[in-house]
């Protein structure tokens, strides 16, 4: 199985096209063999899931240096982190899981389901358009009242909370027909973030947060929309990892973190249970490590500001960021 995935892996490469992870094939990196162990991993637990996920980070090839299949590359990365997370967990690994689930007639798939009784889907926002809207030298992470009067005349990145909406949107979607199926469904949306983790908390819990009773999303009744079938948000900050082990022209044993998500050499997560979920049933695998309400709603980690809500950023020396 481990040559399958290799080979899923290089299939492209094999041919001659160009792959982001060209040097790591090329050299054999340790880093390809932790991609290559994680997989395996995934697919003793859930089989295809680790061969689909090797087929497609390996058909991502051809153009040089082509951005959006780097974001891809990501977004696989995000599926694959998050599967370890929860089946390095010894109650979840007892679980029989299977990728791609869906109930019908529904069309719309989970990424991830144990015992058609929990959920894990898994969205990562575009890397590249991430850090190039962060370019400019003053950042309004939330919808400050006025904001657009402020803005005027600055080199100002404004909010880009719709991005947030848009996953809790298609995981509520997705959760829909396993709640119809069984109300006690548990349905979890991971979210891979970058080191900003500030910017998805604050469009979270933030002033008119997606999670709360002011939330800027409203229905025909000026009420907060509310994801009902989506019982916690789970924020990882792993896009950094990703990109630092991809560039890593040596192998650095901090990169073996790259697919846990509880490691303790990474930062911690932040998880937001919902509609009366228990933390202890949420606060597993994925969420590993999770800072909860407690930890950094009520001020106990008020140090550390890339986990608390913000509402405006001026980045100086930014050419030396």
């Amino acid at each position: 199985m481990r040559d399958q995935i290799l080979a899923a892996l290089t299939c492209k490469h094999r041919e001659g096209e160009w792959h982001w992870l060209k040097w790591h094939f090329d050299s054999q990196s340790p880093l390809l063999g932790v991609i290559v162990d994680t997989i395996l991993a995934c697919e003793a637990k859930a089989a295809g899931s680790g061969v689909e996920l090797a087929k497609t980070i390996g058909n991502l090839a051809g153009p040089v240096r082509n951005l959006p299949q780097y974001d891809q590359i990501l977004q696989c990365f995000a599926e694959i982190l998050v599967f370890n997370g929860l089946i390095e967990d010894e109650a979840l690994a007892a679980l029989s899981w299977q990728n791609e689930q869906r109930v019908p007639p529904s069309e719309l798939r989970v990424d991830f389901v144990a015992d058609g009784a929990l959920g894990v889907e898994v969205k990562a926002p575009a890397f590249n358009e991430q850090h190039r809207v962060r370019s400019r030298e003053w950042q309004f992470i939330a919808r400050i009242p006025g904001g657009m009067e402020l803005a005027e005349g600055l080199d100002v990145t404004l909010p880009r909370d719709n991005s947030v909406k848009d996953f809790l949107e298609s995981a509520n979607a997705k959760f829909a027909a396993f709640k119809a199926a069984d109300p006690t469904f548990i349905g979890v949306l991971a979210i891979v973030w970058d080191d900003y983790i500030q910017e998805a908390i604050t469009w979270l819990k933030g002033p008119n947060g997606l999670l709360t009773a002011d939330s800027f999303h409203r229905d025909e009744n000026d009420h907060a929309v509310i994801f009902e079938h989506v019982d916690a948000v789970v924020l990882l900050r792993h896009q950094t990892y990703f990109y630092t082990a991809l560039g890593a022209n040596a192998f650095d044993t901090r990169f073996l973190r790259t697919f846990l998500p509880g490691a303790w050499e990474g930062l911690p997560n932040v998880i937001f249970p919902m509609h009366g979920l228990d933390l202890a049933l949420s606060n597993v695998g994925a969420a590993k490590r999770a800072l909860g309400a407690a930890e950094w709603d009520t001020g106990e980690i008020p140090f550390a500001a890339d986990y608390r809500p913000q509402e405006l950023i001026m980045w100086i020396d930014l050419d030396d960021r």
